[in-house]
């Protein structure tokens, strides 16, 4: 009997073709699937929930406003001068003489001025005011030049014998307001002389 043959085949692979077991396995696929109903109904929800948010914030936003809107008396950066002074103390005890004039020569009023006060609307103007004192040594009064209620000017003046002379001045150029008060007033206050006049720019 004849003996039996076996038959060997061989394959021979180059170096970058030889078999491994990484390569006899195909790479992982990765597939991404979108809900989209889920997706809808998310934005749908973070959408209302915008909305909603913006519409208590417009109504609490215009709650403020007409909390603000309601009228509020503010207080004047000055406020009115008259009613921070006392009473008008006894004039004719301490003020001989109460002028306002055009100039003061050797501290003596001259020009003096008859109300009203008419000033040109071109350029400007000064007045002055002149008081005599007395029986007020050693104490201390001020001068104020008030428009419409507020304070314009303030001058110190310390009284240094029992007759005193004072003067001050404020410059006049045209306004619409006319309404001017100076007067003169003591460290507490009160009023122990004054003048209301009004301007007419002619």
């Amino acid at each position: 009997m004849a003996d039996k043959k076996n038959i060997v085949i061989k394959v021979k692979y180059s170096g970058h073709e030889k078999p491994s077991p990484t390569n006899t396995v195909a790479s992982p696929q990765y597939i991404t699937e979108w809900n989209v109903k889920r997706i809808v109904i998310t934005i749908v929800v973070i959408v209302s929930v915008l909305t909603i948010f913006y519409l208590i914030s417009t109504q609490k936003s215009a709650t403020q406003n007409t909390e603000l809107a309601e009228p509020v008396t503010p207080a004047p950066s000055v406020a009115p001068l008259a009613a921070q002074h006392q009473p008008k103390l006894d004039v004719s005890h301490h003020v001989t003489r109460s002028v306002l004039a055009y100039k003061i020569v050797d501290n003596e009023p001259v020009d003096e001025i008859k109300l009203p006060v008419k000033i040109s609307k071109k350029g400007s103007t000064w007045i002055y005011y002149f008081v005599e004192i007395n029986s007020m040594k050693g104490k201390t009064v001020f001068h104020e030049w008030v428009l419409n209620g507020f304070l314009i000017s303030r001058k110190k003046v310390n009284i240094d014998d029992d007759t005193w002379r004072t003067s001050s001045r404020q410059v006049f150029k045209f306004t619409t307001e006319k309404n001017w008060t100076v007067r003169l007033v003591d460290e507490a206050g009160g009023i122990i002389d004054e003048k209301n006049f009004n301007v007419l720019y002619e």
